[in-house]
């Protein structure tokens, strides 16, 4: 008798590990969205008309791959700098390139110092701001459909994410082009648009062209943007910095800045949300040529400056993956994997705007944003402020987010574009890889669908397995307590 319950209960210890084990090994196995709810891209630093480098080919180049690889992108934002001075001609080559490629994807752009009248050299700019500004802005409604942006700000929605374009109000100063300059209307627009996308509990994105102090490649110490210099001549309540501080207190909100040029082979090209104290910020290196690690770029045998990289993002219920391109070579070179950290309310209104519609297309989108009269630059010089250095924080250990930067991966090109632009740079579009989904039309919708239920079912067993291993589970324990109190009897008896 007394050997037969030492077997008992050394099955039960068994019964019991086996079904912890599995209930484990589905548990880590749960099913990940496999299919995204929608895409975009994101690029920026075009500057159209710069004769230095390959304007034109790489912008046309950028979109051809845009259309190969992701024809059901909702949208292009551009992070500025997309015309080297803001003048008429260059905005004129853009449209012209976008509506032969992309015609009836829209483009919502973001201004960059270039596009605030930038001159070379370090001299005087006495341009008056409405002249590059109202420029600006009939073009941003011409290539997005939307006729209520009225400002070098405004916010719209793609999808049920707000997207929220911020901007420099000030014509460009050209001393190193370290000019900004945001006021306390655009500062009090930005943070009553943040709380109200903050209530619709899905990712915020936010775009400014140039980065904060310390966050991506190319704002870090020792690098070509430091923020606006310690510097009496520079304007006086100045609200650039205090954006950072309101998009922080968002950690599902994900920033994306041009303006440094920097690869996205280069150093930090993302930081990460921690979830708790700061936002996602995330490099969007330039179409129009690149910068790296060594404070510098390259040129080629024209001396033209060279490189052409942007974004690919792509929108699940559980991830956001955002997907860097070289355009010139056909490589993905970046693979960042963010959370979607879900916060506020679904039912909250979005932004009571209307915005015209983009004929052709099936995004939907609300503007707003308002007019104000721009600043001139302080004549009485302000006083110095002592800069303060800020920690870069890094993501919480053990974390899921991921960023894969392929520096050397290769490549088989599997789709080209029907054309190739010019130039002395090759460049070839590769078709999206693996870990890039791609769709389009009613079809597609259908797949995706289908592929969401999938994996609300596969959670759903998940579910029901854990309870009954758990069930199972107690069951084998206790068996094996009794069998062990009625071993212990038995032996008291004897």
């Amino acid at each position: 008798m007394r050997v037969y319950f030492k077997r008992l209960f050394s099955v039960s210890i068994l019964i019991t590990t086996f079904f912890a084990s599995y209930a484990l090994s589905v548990t880590a196995s749960a099913p990940k969205s496999t299919a995204p709810e929608y895409m975009f891209n994101v690029m920026g630093d075009m500057q159209m008309g710069d004769g230095n480098i390959y304007d034109e080919e790489n912008y046309e180049n950028a979109l051809r791959q845009v259309k190969s690889i992701s024809p059901e992108t909702e949208a292009v934002l551009t992070v500025g700098d997309n015309t080297n001075n803001g003048t008429e001609d260059q905005y004129k080559v853009l449209k012209r390139i976008k509506e032969s490629v992309i015609p009836d994807i829209p483009v919502y752009y973001a201004i960059g110092n270039h596009d605030r009248a930038l001159r070379s050299g370090t001299g005087p700019n006495d341009t008056e701001p409405s002249v590059w500004r109202d420029r600006f802005i009939k073009y941003a409604k011409d290539m997005s459909g939307c006729q209520n942006i009225n400002n070098v700000y405004y916010s719209f929605m793609l999808a049920d994410s707000y997207v929220i374009m911020l901007g420099s109000e000030v014509t460009s100063r050209n001393d190193n082009c370290n000019d900004v300059f945001v006021s306390d209307a655009q500062y009090d627009w930005f943070e009553s648009e943040m709380k109200k996308a903050s209530q619709t509990g899905n990712p915020i994105y936010v775009i400014f062209h140039e980065p904060f102090k310390n966050t991506v490649s190319g704002s870090l110490p020792g690098q070509n943007w430091q923020g606006n210099p310690v510097n009496p001549y520079y304007y006086k309540n100045n609200r650039y910095e205090d954006l950072k501080k309101v998009a922080d207190r968002y950690p599902q909100t994900i920033v994306f800045s041009g303006h440094t040029h920097w690869s996205f082979t280069t150093k930090q090209p993302v930081l990460l949300t921690d979830g708790k104290t700061h936002a996602t910020y995330v490099n969007c290196a330039s179409v129009g040529y690149l910068w790296y690690d060594n404070l510098t770029g390259r040129k080629d045998q024209q001396g033209k400056w060279t490189g052409s990289e942007g974004l690919f993002v792509y929108v699940y219920k559980d991830r956001v993956e955002i997907k860097g391109r070289d355009f010139i070579n056909g490589k993905w070179l970046l693979d960042v994997e963010v959370p979607v950290l879900r916060t506020g309310n679904a039912e909250t209104p979005k932004p009571t705007a209307t915005a015209g519609v983009t004929p052709s297309h099936p995004a939907s989108a609300t503007v707003s944003g308002s007019h104000v009269n721009t600043p001139s630059p302080s004549k009485t010089p302000a006083p110095e402020v002592t800069p303060t250095e800020t920690p870069v924080p890094s993501p919480t250990p053990g974390s899921t987010q991921k960023v894969t930067q392929y520096v050397t991966q290769e490549e088989t090109p599997t789709e080209t574009p029907t054309e190739t632009p010019s130039g002395a740079q090759s460049a070839t579009a590769s078709g999206a890889p693996s870990g890039a989904p791609s769709a389009s039309g009613p079809a597609a919708a259908t797949g995706s669908q289908a592929q969401e239920d999938s994996a609300s079912s596969g959670t759903g067993t998940s579910t029901l397995l854990i309870v009954a291993t758990v069930i199972m589970s107690a069951t084998a324990v206790a068996a094996g307590v009794f069998a062990g109190m009625t071993v212990y009897k038995s032996r008291k008896k004897l």
